[in-house]
C-alpha cells in the first residue's frame, strides 16, 4: 500500500495505491489516514480506533512525557505537516506507534491535549 503521491518508478506495481487527501477504510478497524508532510503521500494507520502507526512523522519523546517531530526528518513540507497533525485531531487514539522513535502511550484525552501542544510547537518552530 502507498499514497500515489509517493509512488515511483520502483513502486508503479503497488498492490494499493491510495488517493486524495481523505481517510480510506482498508477493512473493519483499519483506516488509512493520509498526512503529507514527512513525504508528500506519508499515511498514518489507524487500528481499531486506539492504536494509530505514524511512519516518520511523529513519535514519543525519550523520556515518554510528549508527543514530538522534527524538521530534520520533515522530506517535503514542515507546514503541510503541521496542517496533518490538526487533521489528526478529528480521531481518537491512545497509541502512537512511530516508524522511528519512541511509542506514546496515553488515555484519548490526553493523547489530544499532547498533540495540541505539539501542533503549538511545530507553528512556533
Amino acid at each position: 500500500m502507498l499514497h500515489a503521491r509517493d509512488v515511483g518508478a520502483g513502486t508503479r506495481e503497488v498492490e494499493r495505491r491510495i488517493e486524495g487527501d481523505a481517510p480510506v477504510e482498508l477493512g473493519a478497524g483499519l483506516l488509512a489516514i493520509p498526512v503529507p508532510g514527512h513525504t508528500r503521500g506519508s499515511m498514518a494507520l489507524l487500528v481499531d480506533g486506539g492504536f494509530l502507526f505514524t511512519g516518520d512523522h511523529v513519535w514519543g519523546s525519550d523520556d515518554g512525557e510528549r508527543l514530538e517531530a522534527g524538521r530534520g526528518v520533515c522530506w517535503h513540507s514542515w507546514e503541510e505537516q503541521t496542517r496533518s497533525m490538526e487533521k489528526l485531531l478529528a480521531f481518537e487514539f491512545e497509541w502512537v506507534l512511530p516508524g522511528h522513535g519512541p511509542r506514546f502511550h496515553a488515555p484519548a484525552r490526553k493523547m489530544r491535549a499532547e498533540l495540541e501542544k505539539l501542533i503549538g510547537r511545530m507553528r512556533d518552530a
